[in-house]
């Protein structure tokens, strides 16, 4: 079951807000929900209207709402009062941002320079100033409710941004760490002691770490695990833990990849195209600048067999076929 159905078993009013096509009704995103929807503009504002209808009609009984942003996400245009933001005044190039253009420099027919791609982080960072500005204001809507201290807030992300880390930029083409490693904030206003946790956490520990937050039992089997008793100081509760993930795209180029860090270890295997698969040992080389595929055999081979476990043990959908 997905969380909403979960939580709606246990009578939580569930509301989900997305301005992502991608995770739009249609593909199955609104079971358990009351109501879910793709918003019309697809912009920040409407997420935040959105999120304020619900605080106002919330009464005893408990909810779960979903907001899913597009921002920060190309084209990289911040409203006008973000724009002066971390831009070099002198810069004089062509580099602004638009989609179009990136898929240009995905392509190879767009050059871009140090410069220009400095100039694209810039960019990228007001559409970040401006999306938590507009997070705060849907934090402030749910303290002036008088919901914030009785409420969990969870902000996630579901992929990073390249800016030429790996040649090139966007998201979806590769699985190196600058997509991969998203920022993951927990607040439970019952916990006084904030804490920054440095073991490996997943998307997939998400759902059961607010089930076990809430106080509700996990009846059906889930990948992830409970990231409650890191948050309670138990540094050591959590050992080696697999992070598996896949990118299969087809847009600029036709794209199918996965991976497996396990420990300080990282596994990279090209699917499509096809290309020799790469190893990394994340401690010593956090941005993944030195391919160990052939110095580390063994561990290559220790993280492909763990890789190909764990994708036979996942589950297919009945009439699906295994890839």
């Amino acid at each position: 079951k997905r969380q909403a159905e979960i939580l709606a078993l246990r009578d939580y009013r569930c509301y989900g807000y997305t301005a992502n096509l991608n995770v739009g009704p249609r593909f199955g995103f609104a079971q358990g929900f009351i109501d879910y929807q793709l918003c019309r503009t697809g912009k920040a504002p409407e997420l935040r209207e959105r999120a304020g209808e619900v605080f106002d009609q919330a009464g005893e009984e408990p909810f779960f709402l979903y907001l899913h942003y597009m921002e920060p996400h190309s084209s990289y245009s911040a409203p006008a009062e973000y724009r002066e933001l971390w831009v070099d005044p002198r810069y004089d190039g062509r580099v602004d941002g638009r989609h179009q253009q990136l898929n240009q420099i995905v392509e190879g027919t767009f050059p871009l320079s140090e410069t220009g791609a400095e100039h694209l982080r810039a960019l990228y960072d007001q559409e970040i100033r401006y999306t938590d500005d507009e997070i705060a204001l849907v934090l402030e809507a749910l303290a002036e409710n008088g919901l914030a201290e009785n409420t969990l807030v969870v902000f996630i992300a579901d992929h990073g941004e390249e800016f030429l880390e790996h040649g090139s930029v966007l998201h979806g083409y590769t699985l190196y760490q600058e997509q991969l490693h998203v920022p993951l904030f927990i607040h439970d206003p019952r916990r006084s002691d904030a804490r920054r946790v440095e073991a490996v956490t997943r998307h997939v520990d998400v759902m059961p770490t607010l089930l076990d937050l809430l106080g509700l039992e996990i009846e059906t089997p889930v990948q992830g695990e409970s990231l409650v008793p890191l948050m309670d100081g138990d540094d050591d509760a959590r050992g080696e833990v697999p992070v598996l993930a896949e990118a299969s795209l087809m847009a600029v180029k036709t794209v199918r990849q996965r991976s497996l860090a396990l420990g300080e270890w990282k596994l990279i295997e090209h699917l499509v195209p096809e290309a020799p698969p790469e190893l990394y040992h994340l401690g010593d080389d956090p941005r993944e600048q030195r391919n160990l595929i052939a110095d580390e055999p063994g561990e290559a081979q220790r993280l492909r067999v763990r890789l190909a476990e764990m994708l036979e043990a996942l589950p297919v959908a009945e009439g699906a076929v295994r890839t």
